[in-house]
């Protein structure tokens, strides 16, 4: 299942047209069993079975919002949802620099979007489903204790799209962003 269909998305685009935006929605081909076993031995955790959904049809795919009067590319909003290549390597980076800080208690926690300049979406693997929480990098510390903005991967993508359909952000959890 591509979580982020065409269909899936064609309610929203008429509402963000209406504030001025677009969306496009670019994904990958499916990632193969190995390239899962791979990532999951990598980092030592198991992927969640929607995560694993996710990345059996498109091995990560990118929802880009853009205001018309954007002038640069750059100025949109982007979700990257990460291969299992990316999200070993985000996750391995951001497992060294928690070392490097003395954060101790995240190696549960996998990378699995990419917002914002390096801030994460990540997945608590601690329970099979999740929950999903804001990996904004300058509160490295406080990951395991944030309350999270979804409870599974699964619910996250389904509150982006609401968020979207209602002609909101597609970063529903932060303040200020949820609008569009």
């Amino acid at each position: 299942m591509l979580f982020f269909s065409e269909e899936a998305l064609a309610t929203a685009r008429p509402k963000l047209a209406e504030r001025g935006y677009t969306l496009a929605v670019r994904a990958n081909r499916a990632a193969t069993r190995e390239e899962l076993a791979s990532c999951e031995d990598e980092l030592g955790v198991t992927l969640s079975p929607d995560v694993r959904a996710f990345l059996e049809s498109s091995n990560g795919a990118m929802l880009e919002q853009h205001h018309k009067d954007e002038v640069h590319p750059a100025q949109g909003t982007y979700l990257t949802f990460l291969k299992s290549e990316e999200i070993v390597e985000r996750t391995l980076d951001m497992r060294n620099t928690a070392s490097d800080l003395g954060v101790t208690g995240i190696e549960a926690l996998i990378c699995i979007v990419d917002y914002l300049d390096g801030n994460y979406v990540l997945l608590d693997t601690r329970k099979s489903e999740g929950p999903i929480v804001d990996g904004y990098h300058e509160e490295m510390r406080s990951w395991l204790s944030a309350p999270p903005i979804a409870r599974s991967f699964a619910e996250f993508t389904e509150k982006v799209i609401d968020a979207l359909h209602r002609g909101k952000g597609m970063l529903y959890w932060l303040p200020g962003e949820g609008t569009a």
